[in-house]
């Protein structure tokens, strides 16, 4: 069906005269259309017209005002640059596998052990032959700060013998003492301190050799260069130990090469005559004399010094002014 608009006063209204106006137009008051049905259907059509031509209708009422609507700006969308996935390291076979990272809720750790770290000493001492042995357990600490120090020590000997000593607490220090039987031999300590509130557990270690064997020393009265001298030396089993001690001596002084290397006869027993040397340079007042005793597999090594050192002079002099060694020297066999 055809449908003519009538406008009053106006040319019909076209959709192609709308679409030809300028932007300005847009804005222009709109007339006044009949009533009625040919007055909705104009109306339609000036609204289409005005869609046609990118304007939007004027917000004012009829008779109002004009206003001016800029064209709507359509926004472009941004086209999302694509993102490398994260880079995920490929296990090789036989690496452990990797640990969590912890979070905030975990277990934090706890801060370095800020207590002391003292010092200790093991000391084993057999006061006479075929005695107990007494081991002396010491611990100190060294600086400004010493608090009470306390606690226990365990001591094992060669792997085997086990104790614990309860330390006598002291500031800064703290000592304990176990008393044992030991037999011939060398013996290996070692002690762990437990540590207290203040202190950090700490291990130490020593050793003795409990000898069975000791050396008897006959030295002579003084050395003069030039003129021999003799020794008489002999090993007498100790702690309980029974037999003949064999094997060989060493006996030597000061002055190299003035040794003589001897064998214990069927009595444990050696003697040598040694001719002291002349000195190349100042001339001593008194020399050192030592024995070594080698062992025999039986009998442990050991060695003996002689204690005063012997006066020495050169010939037709006076032997140096001094004490006198006695006709046997003690004997001092190392470890007992």
């Amino acid at each position: 069906m055809l449908v003519q608009v009538f406008s009053f006063g106006a040319s019909p209204l076209r959709a192609d005269s709308l679409a030809q106006r300028s932007p300005r137009s847009c804005s222009s008051t709109p007339r006044r259309l009949g009533r009625g049905r040919a007055g909705l259907i104009a109306a339609g059509l000036g609204l289409a017209g005005l869609a046609l031509s990118g304007c939007q209708p004027a917000s004012g009422g009829p008779g109002g005002p004009a206003q001016t609507s800029a064209p709507p700006v359509t926004a472009t969308p941004e086209t999302p640059t694509p993102t490398a996935p994260p880079a995920t390291a490929t296990p090789t076979p036989g690496d452990p596998e990797p640990t969590p990272s912890a979070d905030s809720t975990s277990t934090p750790t706890p801060p370095a052990d800020e207590r002391l770290s003292p010092m200790g000493m093991i000391t084993p001492v057999q006061e006479r032959e075929g005695e107990p042995v007494s081991v002396h357990i010491a611990l100190s600490m060294v600086g400004s700060r010493r608090p009470t120090m306390s606690g226990t020590v365990e001591i094992v000997i060669n792997d085997t013998l086990r104790n614990t000593v309860t330390l006598k607490p002291g500031p800064g220090s703290a000592t304990g003492e176990w008393v044992v039987r030991l037999e011939p031999g060398v013996q290996r300590m070692s002690a762990t301190y437990s540590g207290n509130e203040f202190y950090q557990p700490i291990s130490f270690k020593g050793g003795t050799t409990i000898q069975n064997g000791r050396i008897e020393v006959t030295p002579p009265d003084r050395i003069v260069a030039g003129q021999p001298y003799t020794v008489r030396v002999r090993i007498v089993p100790i702690n309980g130990a029974t037999g003949t001690p064999a094997g060989t001596v060493v006996i030597s002084h000061g002055f190299w090469p003035d040794q003589a290397t001897v064998t214990l006869d069927e009595t444990g027993s050696a003697s040598a005559t040694i001719t002291a040397s002349f000195p190349s340079g100042n001339v001593p007042s008194a020399l050192m004399m030592y024995v070594e005793y080698k062992g025999d597999g039986t009998f442990l090594p050991t060695t003996w010094t002689a204690v005063p050192a012997i006066p020495y002079s050169l010939p037709d002099a006076d032997p140096a002014e001094g004490p006198q060694p006695a006709s046997t020297a003690t004997t001092a066999a190392s470890g007992a």
